[in-house]
């Protein structure tokens, strides 16, 4: 196994509530964001924070793989 596939690995797509996905590194905590031509703001150390801990509550989650009736 060559070190990209080593890296790959560690990587997880972490899906943001407005339903879009964000890389995450998951032996660094850190998130791999995609360059954009115009800069969308600064990002902290609480946005991190906040998204692991929501990423934390649905893994945990014992309705995680709930799926509905679509009576």
């Amino acid at each position: 196994m060559n070190n990209n596939e080593d890296t790959n690995k560690d990587i997880k797509m972490v899906y943001t509530p407005n339903g879009g996905g964000i890389k995450l590194n998951t032996k660094t905590n850190e998130f791999l964001f995609n360059q954009r031509e115009k800069p969308t703001g600064k990002y902290t150390k609480e946005y991190t924070k906040a998204l692991l801990e929501a990423v934390n509550i649905v893994d945990n989650s014992p309705y995680k793989n709930f799926m509905s009736l679509n009576i």
